[in-house]
């Protein structure tokens, strides 16, 4: 019978907020080690255009455990890479914000209160919606007049200060 080197190391990664692989989980379990790695905020840049990066991932991170749980904080490696302002808008368009959607199923409200900034631009912004303008001349029985409905705005609005204003002590 051949075994593997002794040298030989194998590493695989879970992240526990995927409860559809439970039985998968329970068995890898049960037959190797487990050691949990959590966001390390040091890994990030401190200014990137004026944005520190470990405070923003930090602040979206505690949000994240109130809101939700610690099974889903959100890792460093989404904002490695990141080096300009430019390149943290595409980290947060393209990967950030669709996982908090996902997380939210789809609750713009809830998603914009974890991106709640006391910045310029926010992340998520209401819009009003009013039966009159959507439905002229009709009669809509049992519906409201007016509803909110939340949207994502540009990527290209979001700001220093947008980014800054997530973890700003006043929006503590």
């Amino acid at each position: 019978m051949e075994y593997a080197p002794r040298n030989l190391d194998i590493y695989g990664t879970m992240n526990t907020a995927d409860r559809s692989i439970a039985l998968l989980d329970v068995a890898l379990r049960r037959r190797f080690e487990f050691e949990e790695r959590m966001p390390d905020y040091t890994l990030l840049s401190p200014d990137v255009d004026g944005v520190d990066l470990g405070k923003l991932l930090r602040r979206i991170n505690d949000r994240l455990d109130f809101l939700l749980d610690r099974d889903h904080r959100i890792g460093h490696a989404y904002l490695m890479r990141a080096e300009s302002l430019a390149s943290v808008q595409r980290a947060f368009e393209l990967q950030i914000i669709p996982l908090l959607q996902e997380y939210f199923f789809d609750d713009f409200a809830r998603v914009g209160l974890v991106l709640s900034t006391t910045g310029d631009h926010p992340f998520v912004q209401e819009e009003s919606q009013a039966s009159n303008r959507l439905f002229a001349g009709q009669r809509l029985e049992g519906l409201p007049a007016e509803r909110t409905r939340h949207v994502i705005t540009p990527a290209g609005s979001w700001t220093v200060d947008s980014f800054c204003g997530i973890y700003d002590e006043r929006n503590a």
